[in-house]
């Protein structure tokens, strides 16, 4: 990563290392915030979805849609 390479470059290890480890903290909060957020995504159109064949079904009577 980058950042590994600038702590190596002042020529401290411990820095370069402790760095890397933050870098890679980040990445995975990153990593996890992203799949939260498309699983939020996806539950909203899923959600939306449902609307919608609740209001067809109260539209046409019919009552074949089992609530989620």
């Amino acid at each position: 990563m980058k950042s590994v390479a600038i702590g190596e470059l002042h020529g401290n290890p411990v820095a370069a290392a402790l760095t890397f480890t933050v870098s890679q903290k980040l990445a995975g909060i990153c990593e996890r915030w992203s799949v939260l957020r498309s699983s939020k995504i996806l539950k909203e159109e899923l959600d939306g979805y449902h609307q919608y064949m609740m209001d067809i079904d109260k539209f046409t009577g019919n009552t074949s849609m089992i609530p989620i």
